[in-house]
C-alpha cells in the first residue's frame, strides 16, 4: 500500500551448497548493518530463501543495502511456482574490504498474490554481504481481461489464402496483403498484446483484403475447327479461337487446276464461297475438285486418207484376187470401225493405218497371161476344147445339153480327144508358119 516493509537477510534461509569452504555462507554481526546483523560469505552456488507472503499482484520495488569488495559479485532469483518473474543483479559497488554501505533498487514483478519463496543464488563470482530489503508496492496488477485473439486467427488465415491466388490479384496488391499479414502475426504472438491491439490488426487484415486489385480477366472465347480437303486451303486452319462478340472471316483458295467445290459449315453446305464469316463455335470445312480437262482429240486425217485409197482399191476387182480383196476388205473394216469411235485412242489410229498399209501390201494381182489368151502360140481363140463345138459343150441352154452316161468316163475315148486337138494345134502352127 506504498509503505515500505523491511527483510532482514538474516532472516532468511540460508543454503551453504556452494564453493569456498574457507569462508561458509553465514550470519555475521556488524554496528554497520541493519539489526546489526548480515549475511557473509555468500559464495558462488550459495543460495538464501526468502519465505513471504504478497497481498497483491503488481510491480514491488526492493532497495538492496549491501557490502561488497568486488564489483564482479551478482546474484540471481526465481520464484519455485513462478508466482515472482525471474530477475537478476549483475553488478554491483564496490571498494576494498568492503568498507562502505551500498544500496542498490531491484525490481520484483509478483504475478500471483499470497505466499511464496524466493530464492537467491550468488553468481560465479560470489555475492555482495546482504544487510536488508525495503521493499514497497510500486504498481498495483490491475485485472486485464483476457484477450480474444480467435478473430484475429481466423482473419490471418483468410488473408493468407487470397494472398495465395497470384492467378486472380495483382503482385503489388498482394504484396501489400503479405505485410499486413506480417504485422498480425506480431501481435497474435505477443502475450502482452491487448484486446485493442488484436481488433486492429483484425481490421487492417480486412481492409487490405479488401482493396486486392483483380488481374484483368481473360476475354470470353469460342472456338472454330477449320479444315480443307485436297486442293486447296482455307486461312486460318486449325482449332481457330475467337473471342466473344467477334467475328471470324475464313478465306478459301482452290489450288491451280481445282476449283471450289463447297464450304460445309456445321456439315451443312452453303455452296462454293471464297470467304466465309462465322460469329459462333463450329465447324467450316472446304471442299474442292479438280476443273474438267477437254479430252484432246486424236488426229484421224491419216486414216480418213487411208480408207479412202483402201475404198478405191476394193474398187479395183479387175486387178487384185478375189481372195486378197477379201482379206483387205476384212482389215478395212476395222479400220473403219476405229475411224467411227469417238473415243479411239491416238495409238488406237496408228495402228489401225498400219495396218491398212500392210495389207495393202498382202494383195495380189489378177494374172493375165495366163495360156489361151492373146496371140500366143495355144491361146487364140480357135483353142480346141474352148470352141463352140466342144463335144459335150454346145452352146444351147441346159434342155439341149446331152444327158451325159459313163461311157464319158472312159479312157479311150479322153485320150482320142487329146491325139485329135494336138493334131488341130499342129496343123494351126504349120499354116501360120506358111502364111508368114
Amino acid at each position: 500500500n506504498g509503505t515500505p516493509v523491511t527483510l532482514e537477510a538474516e532472516k532468511m534461509i540460508l543454503q551453504n551448497t556452494g564453493t569456498g569452504e574457507a569462508w561458509p555462507l553465514q550470519v555475521s554481526e556488524a554496528a554497520w548493518a541493519s539489526n546489526g546483523k548480515f549475511v557473509n560469505a555468500m559464495n558462488a552456488g550459495d543460495s538464501v530463501v526468502l519465505y513471504y507472503t504478497a497481498e497483491k499482484a503488481g510491480t514491488y520495488e526492493a532497495t538492496l543495502s549491501y557490502r561488497s569488495g568486488d564489483t564482479n559479485n551478482s546474484m540471481s532469483w526465481t520464484e519455485k511456482d513462478g508466482k515472482i518473474a525471474e530477475g537478476s543483479l549483475d553488478s554491483v559497488e564496490a571498494e576494498e574490504n568492503a568498507t562502505t554501505t551500498h544500496t542498490v533498487k531491484l525490481t520484483w514483478k509478483v504475478e500471483t498474490p499470497g505466499a511464496g519463496a524466493v530464492t537467491f543464488l550468488a553468481g560465479a563470482k560470489n555475492a555482495p554481504q546482504l544487510d536488508k530489503f525495503d521493499v514497497v508496492l510500486v504498481e498495483e496488477k490491475t485485472d486485464v481481461p483476457e484477450v480474444n485473439k480467435e478473430a484475429l486467427a481466423e482473419a490471418i488465415a483468410k488473408a493468407e489464402e487470397e494472398a495465395a491466388k497470384t492467378d486472380v490479384y495483382t503482385a503489388e496488391s498482394i504484396a501489400a496483403l503479405e505485410e499486413a499479414i506480417a504485422d498480425a502475426k506480431e501481435v497474435y504472438g505477443d502475450e502482452s498484446a491487448e484486446q485493442e491491439q488484436v481488433d486492429a490488426q483484425v481490421a487492417d487484415l480486412e481492409a487490405a483484403i479488401e482493396v486486392l486489385v483483380k488481374l484483368p480477366e481473360p476475354p470470353q472465347t469460342y472456338t472454330i475447327t477449320a479444315s480443307a480437303g485436297e486442293g486447296g486451303t482455307i486461312t486460318p486452319s486449325g482449332e481457330v479461337t475467337v473471342n466473344v462478340g467477334e467475328a471470324q472471316t475464313f478465306t478459301i483458295k482452290a489450288d491451280e487446276g481445282w476449283h471450289i467445290k463447297e464450304v460445309i459449315i456445321n456439315g451443312e453446305s452453303v455452296g462454293a464461297e471464297e470467304t466465309y464469316t462465322m460469329e459462333a463455335a463450329g465447324t467450316i470445312e472446304a471442299l474442292f475438285e479438280k476443273d474438267a480437262v477437254e479430252p484432246e482429240v486424236p488426229d484421224k486425217s491419216a486414216l480418213e486418207a487411208a480408207l479412202k485409197e483402201a475404198a478405191e482399191i476394193l474398187a479395183k476387182t479387175d486387178k487384185y484376187t478375189e481372195e486378197s480383196l477379201k482379206d483387205y476388205k476384212a482389215v478395212v473394216d476395222e479400220a473403219q470401225a476405229v475411224y467411227d469411235d469417238p473415243d479411239a485412242t491416238a495409238e488406237e489410229i496408228a495402228d489401225a493405218v498400219q495396218k491398212l498399209t500392210d495389207a495393202r501390201d498382202l494383195l495380189k494381182e489378177i494374172d493375165k497371161e495366163e495360156p489361151g489368151t492373146g496371140d500366143k502360140p495355144g491361146t487364140g481363140t480357135d483353142k480346141p476344147d474352148t470352141g463352140s463345138d466342144k463335144p459335150g459343150t454346145g452352146s444351147g441352154n441346159g434342155a439341149d445339153k446331152a444327158v451325159q452316161t459313163g461311157d464319158n468316163n472312159s479312157p479311150i475315148l479322153w485320150i482320142v480327144v487329146l491325139a485329135a486337138a494336138c493334131v488341130a494345134a499342129g496343123s494351126v502352127v504349120i499354116y501360120r508358119k506358111k502364111s508368114k
